[in-house]
């Protein structure tokens, strides 16, 4: 083995040889008894060790960088994933509504409790769907993907329209915010589903 020290390079051999004081050589006993030549022996072979893997590390090539993200690339299937969503929301898919929901998904409906997991999912989707009169649409949806390109949301402008107390078709405008996380697969599935309106409370 040899080891490069500056623009020479040594045996590891010469390298022990030229770390032994002379007086060491000589009478390493005497004039220093604490210093057995088993001890320096011990020491110069760690020395020798951490030298070789010194040189080892300089010598080995740069990490591999990460690969390079295609954000408009993941920013059309997180599109394509939303659309799929909404025409599916609009013809009330359940099955593949919840196919689109992650299997840890929190869906959070105004005034009312959060419902969690697949199970969860499948509960507020059939609650909602048995809603007299119930249509869906959405319109103009937002979609921004992460740097990292495995998250993103899309927001978008629902109209909601159920019968009211009188029968006669009741209209609400909400805002539909979705974040979406990128599965091992490489699909994207919704992880936080809320919505709200713009409108103030009655009375403000």
């Amino acid at each position: 083995m040899t080891l490069e020290s500056g623009r020479s390079s040594l045996p590891a051999s010469v390298l022990q040889a030229s770390l032994i004081p002379a007086q060491l050589k000589e009478a390493p006993n005497k004039e220093y008894p604490f210093y057995t030549e088993e001890i320096m022996t011990k020491q110069l072979s760690l020395l020798t060790t951490a030298a070789a893997l010194l040189t080892v590390i300089a010598c080995a090539p740069p990490p591999e960088p990460p690969p390079e993200i295609d954000i408009e690339a993941e920013r059309a299937a997180l599109s394509d994933a939303a659309n799929r969503y909404h025409e599916a929301l609009h013809a009330w898919d359940v099955d593949t509504i919840a196919a689109l929901y992650a299997s840890d998904a929190l869906v959070l409906p105004p005034n009312s409790e959060t419902k969690e997991g697949a199970a969860g999912v499948r509960e507020f989707l059939a609650t909602f769907s048995s809603i007299s009169g119930l249509q869906v649409s959405f319109e103009s949806p937002t979609v921004v993907v992460s740097k990292g390109g495995d998250l993103g949301y899309t927001l978008a402008n629902l109209e909601i329209t159920v019968d009211g107390a009188d029968g006669e078709p009741v209209t609400s405008q909400e805002r539909d915010f979705h974040l979406w996380k990128k599965q091992a697969d490489g699909s994207w599935k919704v992880v936080i589903d809320i919505w709200n309106s713009p409108a103030p409370l009655s009375g403000e």
